[in-house]
């Protein structure tokens, strides 16, 4: 008997609630600016970092990269480096 009744993640579940091309369209119009790290990966990584109660940087970026075969099959988001993440975002101009 398996006594999984899914195998899809609790972060995959949430994202599937958020629609498809929201996340960009957004980071679009307040000119976001990225390299790597897209959007939608910084959005996984705040998410899990809020699940998974991580205490900080190295915890989330660590933990994101030991499970980067189940977050590449949420919307193919990548893992963030310690400097991506911590820098993404790090200019905005104020309007």
């Amino acid at each position: 008997m398996n006594p999984l009744k899914s195998t899809v993640s609790v972060l995959a579940q949430i994202a599937s609630w958020i629609p498809d091309r929201i996340i960009d369209n957004l980071a679009k119009k307040y000119k976001i600016q990225t390299r790597a790290f897209s959007a939608t990966s910084h959005v996984m990584a705040m998410l899990y970092a809020h699940l998974a109660h991580s205490l900080s940087l190295n915890d989330i970026c660590d933990s994101l990269h030991n499970h980067a075969g189940p977050l590449a099959q949420i919307r193919n988001c990548t893992p963030p480096s310690r400097n991506g993440l911590s820098h993404a975002n790090k200019t905005r101009n104020a309007e």
